[in-house]
């Protein structure tokens, strides 16, 4: 890519101060003696990106009380639900603005609910399709003034079928337009206001289905 380069093994600082994080769920496994469910593990992985943004080690310092993130302004989606409710909640928590794009309309809306309607925002938003990222983003910018963090959490496993011929294309093809092209096109879009603004962070989250950890 052109715009920024990624690492498999944590961030890349370009010249125009955006970073990608790519966060492999296996990276995760040194805390998962602490984290044995998906919402523990998904709230180490917000403080890992909030201790990376500050430039503190301290990845499991949950309960210091500081306010890390006021300010800033994250959308997160697959927010309504798992892992991107709990981040959510996590970078709210910690003083972000949030907006959470998902399809899961009454779920979305009450974890608005449960934030803070003054500080969280609900877009129905299909990552599959592009007018839909495109409106999520351009609402976090409507709405907040910028977007600061883009969480491209939203994604699914295929059915679980061991043998290869009692899949279907169709299954496979729709995990791909979730977990490939839903996470090319968060990254399009959010480039899109970052690189201008020439600063942003974009997360990219990576977790096998196999792995019984993220099962709720």
């Amino acid at each position: 890519m052109s715009l920024m380069s990624i690492s498999r093994h944590g961030s890349v600082k370009e010249n125009i101060a955006m970073q990608v994080i790519l966060c492999p769920l296996s990276r995760l496994g040194i805390a998962a003696d602490h984290c044995p469910s998906a919402k523990s593990r998904c709230s180490y992985l917000a403080e890992l990106f909030i201790e990376r943004q500050l430039g503190d080690n301290s990845c499991l310092s949950l309960d210091n009380g500081n306010v890390r993130l006021e300010g800033k302004v994250a959308l997160i989606t697959g927010g309504a639900s798992g892992i991107g409710e709990c981040t959510a909640k996590l970078f709210a928590s910690h003083g972000a603005k949030v907006v959470i794009g998902d399809i899961q309309d009454v779920l979305g809306h009450s974890v608005r609910k449960d934030i803070d309607p003054s500080n969280c925002t609900y877009v129905h938003c299909d990552v599959t399709n592009e007018d839909h990222i495109r409106n999520a983003v351009d609402k976090t910018v409507e709405t907040y003034g910028k977007l600061d963090i883009m969480f491209n959490n939203a994604g699914i496993g295929g059915p679980n079928k061991a043998r290869i011929i009692d899949n279907e294309k169709e299954d496979f093809e729709r995990v791909l337009a979730i977990n490939v092209t839903g996470v090319f096109l968060g990254m399009k879009h959010a480039a899109r206001v970052m690189v201008p603004a020439k600063s942003g962070i974009i997360i990219l989250y990576e977790a096998a289905s196999r792995d019984k950890h993220i099962e709720e």
